[in-house]
C-alpha cells in the first residue's frame, strides 16, 4: 500500500492520465449501450409460504390452499394466483396489476394492522358534487372551492394558498366541464373510472372512433425514425382537446408511430338491453334504441 501512495505521489501526471483513460472508457462504453426499447417489468407479486408438519400435498391443496386462493382471487386488481404444493408445505403466488399509491411502507404495515379498504375517494366526491352544480349550470363559490381543494392536495398546499398552484377561477360553464374533465383524468389516473366518465359524458363515440397505436416495427425501423433522431420514448406530445382526449395522428403523419387498427362504437352501447323477462313483466317498459 505504502509503495503504492509513493508511487501516486511521485508520478502525479501518469496517475492522472490513469484517471482519464478510466473515465473515457467508462464514456465510451456508456455511450455503446444497448437501448432496452422493451424493458421487462414484472407486476407485483405477493408470495406465501405455507408449512403444514408432514401432511400430504392432496389434504394441503384442500384444507388451505384452495380456501387461500379463493379469498385471494376476490381482491381487486388481482390479475392471477397460482400455488406449488409439496409434502408438508405450499408457496402461494398472487400476481397484482400496476397500481398507483402504494409503497414499501405496505408491506412494513402489512402485519401490525388491517390495510385501509378504499370505497370511494374524497376527491372524487368533491369533483362529483362539483360536476353536478356546473351541469345545472348553479355555479358558485363552492364549485371552485372544492376543485381547488382537489389540485392544491396534489400541490401539497393549503387551497387558500392560490399563489402555490394553478388555482380555479373561472365561472364560465363551458370551461369549468372542460377544466373539470382534464382535472378527473388526471387526479384518477389508472384508478379505473375513465370509462364510467366517458360513458357518463357520451365521448365513447369520439374515443373508440380512434385508431389503435404501436410503436414502429421492427425494431430496425424504429430505431431509425425515431431512437437515432433523439425521439425516444416520446417523439413530441399529442394534442388535447377541451374533453381530456389525445389526438395522435401527428405523430403518424411524422412516421413516429404505427397504426394497427380502428376501433369503431355503435352508440346504442351507451344503454344496455333491457332484459326481456322484465319487458314481459311491466308492458309499460319499452326496449333501449337499437336493440
Amino acid at each position: 500500500m505504502k509503495s503504492i501512495i509513493k508511487f501516486a505521489v511521485s508520478n502525479p501526471v501518469t496517475i492522472c492520465m490513469l484517471v482519464l483513460a478510466i473515465l473515457l472508457l467508462g464514456k465510451i462504453s456508456y455511450d455503446q449501450l444497448a437501448v432496452d426499447l422493451l424493458p421487462d417489468l414484472n407486476n407485483p407479486r405477493l408470495f406465501i409460504e405455507l408449512k403444514a408438519g408432514e401432511r400430504p400435498p392432496e389434504e394441503i391443496e384442500k384444507q388451505f390452499v384452495k380456501n387461500m386462493e379463493s379469498m385471494a382471487i376476490r381482491q381487486s386488481d388481482v390479475i392471477q394466483v397460482s400455488s406449488v404444493i409439496r409434502a408438508g408445505s405450499a408457496r402461494i403466488t398472487v400476481e397484482y396489476t400496476w397500481k398507483k399509491g402504494m409503497d414499501e411502507t405496505c408491506l412494513e404495515n402489512a402485519n401490525k394492522i388491517d390495510p385501509d379498504k378504499i370505497i370511494m375517494r374524497y376527491a372524487d366526491v368533491l369533483l362529483m358534487y362539483a360536476e353536478a352544480k356546473i351541469e345545472l349550470n348553479q355555479i358558485d363559490q363552492s364549485v371552485l372551492d372544492a376543485m381547488n381543494e382537489v389540485r392544491a392536495r396534489a400541490y401539497g398546499v393549503d387551497k387558500s394558498a392560490v399563489d402555490q398552484y394553478p388555482a380555479f377561477t373561472s365561472m364560465d360553464q363551458q370551461t369549468l366541464r372542460s377544466q373539470l374533465r382534464m382535472e378527473r383524468r388526471m387526479e384518477f389516473a389508472n384508478e379505473g373510472l375513465r370509462y364510467m366518465d366517458l360513458m357518463r359524458w357520451k365521448l365513447m363515440d369520439k374515443v373508440m372512433s380512434k385508431k389503435v397505436y404501436m410503436m414502429l416495427y421492427p425494431a430496425s425501423l424504429l430505431i431509425e425514425k425515431v431512437v437515432s433522431q433523439g425521439d425516444w420514448f416520446w417523439p413530441f406530445a399529442p394534442d388535447i382537446d377541451e374533453n381530456g382526449l389525445a389526438d395522435f395522428s401527428k405523430l403518424e403523419a411524422a412516421g413516429k408511430i404505427a397504426s394497427i387498427a380502428e376501433k369503431k362504437w355503435d352508440d346504442r352501447q351507451y344503454l344496455w338491453p333491457i332484459p326481456t323477462t322484465e319487458i314481459q313483466i311491466n308492458t309499460n317498459m319499452k326496449q333501449n334504441p337499437n336493440y
